[in-house]
């Protein structure tokens, strides 16, 4: 599988149809899938000539399951939504790092990037009871 991936990245495409391939169109979506045996990994072109992979699953029957697809082209349209964010940001918050939802003002003690050293964030505190 490393070795497609590779290949898309220096030539810009595969040939061979049995391993890449354009599934069709979902949601104004182009969806290809990159397959060896049962694997399978969904994804699409971004500008720049950048591929995204979206999903990846073992596929055990002829045919696609649908919601596989819909997961595929949702999470590329939310890239391509999140990508637009980031364009339209100014260009000191993205060269930061910040992501698109970023408006927020850290609380008192805590960075941009989590708690203090030595602190643990409330998620990751184990359960009582």
């Amino acid at each position: 599988m490393q070795a497609l991936f590779n290949r898309l990245a220096e030539h810009g495409k595969i040939v061979n149809n049995e391993k890449f391939k354009k599934l069709g169109e979902m949601q104004g979506q182009a969806l290809w899938e990159f397959k060896s045996f049962q694997l399978r990994f969904l994804g699409g072109f971004a500008p720049g000539g950048r591929f995204l992979l979206a999903h990846g699953l073992r596929k055990k029957r002829d045919a696609h399951a649908r919601r596989d697809l819909e997961r595929a082209a949702r999470v590329l349209r939310e890239n391509r939504q999140v990508e637009a964010e980031l364009r339209a940001m100014p260009n000191d918050a993205v060269s930061r790092g910040l992501p698109p939802s970023a408006s927020r003002t850290p609380r008192a003690g805590q960075g941009l990037d989590g708690p203090p050293a030595g602190e643990r964030c409330r998620a990751s505190r184990p359960r009582r009871g």
